[in-house]
């Protein structure tokens, strides 16, 4: 293998994938995708994360509601062999093989697990094998899954110290309130995520561009490139990847301890949400220099332990975490019917702003 060669992931949406006339696999796309991974992998170690398997397989099913998780679930399930032989037939072009890696969160927060799987991708990127990720969708439950491949693509990215993340999407990118492309993104603001239309998404897809934005707003805090943009066009990904194309996030000095980067990958068990207070000192930037306490706490959705990974989240805003963080109680739980106003709830070194 040569180590040289620096990790590349590549995510690709549902809808990319797919013929919107006709719902079914878009076979000249997996062919327009794998001609220029097979140009990237000559230079970069690549992984590519792609979604696309419940619409492979719905299609398979007497009845499919893309709103029935045990509908979906099956899709999946059948999907997954198609999708894979999809791309294996397409790599054969170029005497590549692929192998599919189906994970979950618990892949990511045990850290022997993880360290199994770095191993593993190690070993295939040394036999020319291109790794292709996607979530174990037949046997993932809701509270354990990922919010999508998105976030999948940022923890792949994250472990394995990715420095570009490539979204790929049907999309040209974030339009601004012009309809026109912003090519670069150096901070993320409040300003940026209200030109999102959170209703538009795909009906595959469990993302959308709000899910982009933040889990690009997540990576480039760990110092990765994030470009968002239309993989649907020929040769797109070789023109995002030179940021002449789509939408750059633009990396930051990652400011996290290793305690810190492992918290990212860990499962949360419960949600907090901020009061009034709570999310004035959050926007003030408060919480990067001081614990978390329950004076800024509105809410707990469940009783909470010592040691607990939680997540934390405005009160209007129940699907963006705002802040991970470990639990860090003066008692030894606090229910979330009755909280010790002085307890501290987090540490300042337990916690990760988004």
């Amino acid at each position: 293998m040569n180590n040289q060669k620096k990790t590349l992931v590549i995510k690709i949406g549902s809808a990319v994938l797919m013929d919107s006339k006709t719902e079914k696999l878009q076979l000249s796309i997996i062919d327009l995708l794998v001609d220029q991974v097979n140009e990237l992998q000559k230079k970069y170690n690549i992984i590519l994360v792609t979604s696309g398997a419940v619409s492979a397989g719905s299609g398979e099913l007497i009845e499919f509601s893309s709103k029935n998780s045990n509908d979906k679930k099956a899709a999946a399930a059948i999907g997954n062999p198609i999708l894979i032989n999809k791309y294996q037939q397409s790599f054969n072009r170029y005497k590549l093989s692929v192998a599919l890696i189906l994970c979950e969160r618990h892949h990511f927060a045990n850290n022997q697990l993880a360290e199994s799987l770095q191993s593993t991708v190690q070993n295939l990127w040394a036999n020319k094998v291109i790794p292709i990720f996607n979530e174990n969708d037949p046997i993932s439950d809701y509270e354990i899954q990922f919010s999508d491949n998105d976030h999948l693509s940022v923890l792949v990215s994250i472990l394995f110290s990715a420095k570009k993340l490539l979204l790929g999407t049907v999309v040209d990118g974030l339009m601004n309130s012009d309809g026109k492309v912003i090519p670069e993104i150096k901070k993320f603001s409040r300003e940026i995520f209200s030109l999102v239309d959170n209703g538009k998404r795909s009906i595959w897809g469990l993302g959308g561009m709000i899910s982009k934005l933040s889990n690009a707003k997540i990576a480039t805090k760990f110092g990765i490139k994030v470009v968002i943009f239309n993989a649907k066009i020929p040769n797109n990904i070789l023109q995002a990847i030179e940021s002449k194309s789509g939408t750059s996030c633009l990396p930051q000095n990652c400011p996290f301890s290793d305690k810190q980067k492992e918290l990212i990958r860990q499962i949360p068990s419960s949600k907090i949400f901020l009061n009034e207070l709570g999310f004035s000192k959050y926007q003030q930037g408060y919480f990067h220099e001081n614990s978390l306490k329950t004076e800024d706490v509105k809410n707990i959705s469940k009783q909470i332990n010592d040691g607990e990974v939680v997540e934390i989240f405005s009160e209007e805003d129940n699907e963006n975490p705002l802040v991970l963080g470990i639990i860090s109680l003066e008692n030894e739980e606090i229910p979330f019917s009755s909280r010790t106003p002085n307890s501290i709830l987090i540490q300042k070194k337990d916690l990760i702003s988004l």
